[in-house]
């Protein structure tokens, strides 16, 4: 836990510091890339998981999917990474961690215009933390972060269509989701109501925890087609609180009071489409939600595009609430929580 908390101060000055590049910031950055490559087996629940897939997995379709299934890319990957490069099982998952956790940062330096408040919501709301768990979606964002980037500066569809379809299909099905970007796009040219947006993020809210039973019912007629895990998610989606769901529509309401300009930019959007998504998602399922996470990502962008468009006052004002929104979500989901497992955190060293 001392890692984090060390981690969490070094942000935290790198924002009071407030000056891009500042030597706090540059040491928390370079942290947060160790505790990522140098974490032990103990730390991500994904990484014991796709440990016995890994063993098994070799360029053979037949010894894929021991454990838990993947996508035939990833299975590739790890009979390319076994038979050409190590079995180490560890150096594999740090690869991982180390290209997502490049791409990511690069496509949100290129992004915004207050990097150190990124990087500070990067880490307190769990984005890092995603990484070292959900590790093959992850990987999946990051590979498809490229082409999006693309995509905004050239607006070449046909391309980018084919590139987040073919990430689908090797990597993770969920970044699919990724092909709302031209839609998005086309709609941030317009002027929408914050109104609108508010009402639309509570209606999800009250949808999800209001009506789950009514949810899970119209689920039941499906269960010819579902196999026993998914009802197993259901019944557990049962004991949850709900609490998640609630911070990030508290956080969108948060944002939105902030929000000064008339149109909303592609990444607000996404943010509260993925906002929206997660809330409905989670009435029925601890794993559904994982679909919106690749929108939710892009939580950092938007809080810190949102600081220089704000007066002196105002921007104080704003980044008081929004650490202290953040500072609470994360002692409260990470350091007594604990979800995704990474306390105790332990070097492999």
């Amino acid at each position: 836990m001392t890692e984090y908390i060390i981690v969490f101060i070094l942000l935290l000055l790198g924002i009071l510091v407030n000056k891009s590049g500042n030597f706090f910031t540059i040491i928390a950055l370079i942290g947060l890339f160790l505790l990522g490559i140098l974490r032990s087996e103990s730390v991500g629940t994904d990484v014991k998981v796709y440990y016995d897939n890994f063993v098994f997995t070799t360029y053979n379709p037949n010894t894929w999917n021991i454990k838990t299934p993947f996508e035939p890319g990833f299975n590739y990957m790890i009979a390319f990474y076994k038979s050409e490069l190590s079995d180490n099982y560890m150096l594999f998952v740090s690869l991982l961690f180390a290209f997502t956790y490049y791409w990511t940062i690069k496509f949100y330096y290129s992004n915004t215009n207050n990097f150190n408040i990124a990087l500070f919501i990067f880490f307190t709301l769990g984005v890092g933390f995603s990484f070292m768990n959900i590790m093959r979606q992850s990987f999946a964002f990051a590979i498809a972060l490229p082409f999006l980037n693309q995509y905004l500066r050239n607006r070449h569809v046909i391309i980018y269509f084919i590139a987040i379809i073919a990430i689908s299909f090797l990597f993770h099905t969920s970044t699919i989701l990724f092909l709302i970007f031209p839609i998005l796009l086309k709609i941030s040219k317009n002027d929408i109501k914050k109104t609108l947006i508010l009402f639309c993020v509570i209606i999800s809210y009250i949808l999800s925890f209001c009506f789950q039973d009514i949810i899970l019912s119209v689920l039941n007629i499906f269960s010819g087609f579902l196999s026993e895990r998914y009802f197993m998610y259901f019944s557990l989606a049962e004991q949850q609180t709900g609490f998640t769901a609630l911070f990030w529509t508290i956080f969108v309401c948060v944002l939105l009071f902030f929000y000064r300009n008339k149109k909303l930019d592609i990444f607000f959007l996404a943010f509260i489409f993925g906002v929206c998504l997660f809330n409905i998602l989670s009435s029925f399922s601890i794993i559904a939600p994982r679909a919106s996470f690749h929108l939710l990502y892009f939580a950092p962008i938007v809080c810190a595009n949102l600081v220089n468009s704000l007066n002196r006052r105002k921007r104080i004002i704003y980044i008081f609430v929004i650490v202290l929104i953040c500072f609470v979500y994360f002692v409260y989901v990470f350091l007594i929580k604990n979800t995704n497992e990474i306390i105790p955190y332990t070097f492999r060293f």
